[in-house]
């Protein structure tokens, strides 16, 4: 580890404007820096009154040797930065990647811990009495920093489980589409958008023809596949990024088209149709299609999704009485 960190390490020498005189040890020429480049044009915003008030120090600042941080960026890499006067002239600045900053926080626990050990021992060796009291505080350092490295893993483990609740929470189980709780939660952000940027969006309410035909025929292992493949077919016809697809219950499904006509909407349909009949298993898709201008857009779509619903059904309906 100790190797590794090294690698990752530079060490500088520059004056007091920042330019780098001497280059001690750098990592990579091409991604830290070099000879007469100054190292400051390089430190994030953030930083730039820490280095600023080094370079130029105030006059209470008493003592010269004092150590300073900030950040650097090169080649989109951050890297930490700890910068001490040298004198009036020159400064050191030594600094690392941003992530190895955790591995050498370990490295220097385990060496503090090596040597506190082998301290302990010497001084045994040395005055050869039992040291009750310091064994009890080394034992107790030494349990913080095992109880430190446990709540890491365990707060590491906390983040994931709350992101797959947040996944189970929004996605329907079986497309991994969005499920109708995300819908509603989501709409107040399209309204949004479609209002500033004075666009309008369109709603497609979907519907399987003759779904429970397929349950009650082949099993509702087979009707799953062929949600599934509605599903496949969804993702691949619509714009990522832009256009939003939802399960909303059952065979019903919505996408949401953001800056999208009713004319894109339709023609994206023909393109969901040709997809889906490759493997429909001898059902259809019905379809209502409603655009809803950025003037009367609002964050509750319940009123849509009733426009959208009742054209889904007249185009039912319209489907039932020619296969009758």
């Amino acid at each position: 580890m100790a190797d590794q960190i090294f690698k990752n390490l530079f060490i500088y020498i520059c004056d007091n404007q920042g330019y780098i005189q001497m280059v001690v040890h750098s990592i990579d020429e091409d991604q830290t820096f070099v000879e007469n480049e100054k190292i400051f044009d390089n430190v994030l915003p953030d930083s730039e009154v820490i280095w600023h008030s080094l370079i130029m120090p105030s006059e209470d600042i008493k003592n010269p040797n004092h150590l300073k941080v900030f950040l650097a960026c090169r080649e989109g890499e951050t890297y930490n930065c700890v910068l001490a006067l040298l004198g009036e002239n020159q400064v050191m600045v030594l600094g690392m990647k941003n992530a190895l900053q955790q591995y050498l926080i370990e490295e220097i626990l385990k060496i503090n811990a090596m040597l506190t050990n082998k301290f302990r021992r010497l001084y045994k060796e040395k005055t050869d009495i039992k040291l009750d009291t310091y064994d009890e505080i080394s034992k107790m350092n030494n349990d913080l920093a095992n109880a430190r490295r446990e709540l890491k893993k365990k707060n590491f483990k906390l983040e994931e489980l709350n992101l797959q609740l947040e996944h189970l929470s929004t996605k329907d189980v079986l497309t991994d589409l969005f499920n109708r709780r995300y819908f509603y939660s989501f709409t107040h952000d399209v309204a949004l958008r479609a209002k500033r940027l004075k666009v309008a969006c369109s709603l497609i309410m979907i519907d399987v023809n003759n779904f429970k035909k397929v349950n009650d025929n082949f099993g509702h292992d087979s009707g799953d596949k062929l949600l599934i493949h509605l599903s496949t077919c969804l993702k691949n016809t619509f714009r990522r990024g832009q256009d939003t697809l939802f399960r909303f219950g059952g065979d019903e499904f919505i996408v949401l088209l953001e800056a999208s006509t009713y004319e894109d909407s339709f023609f994206a349909m023909q393109r969901l149709n040709n997809l889906y009949e490759k493997d429909s298993k001898g059902t259809s898709l019905a379809a209502g299609i409603i655009e809803i201008s950025y003037e009367e857009i609002q964050d509750d779509f319940t009123e849509f999704i009733k426009k959208a619903d009742l054209l889904m059904y007249a185009e039912k309906e319209k489907n039932r009485r020619l296969f009758v």
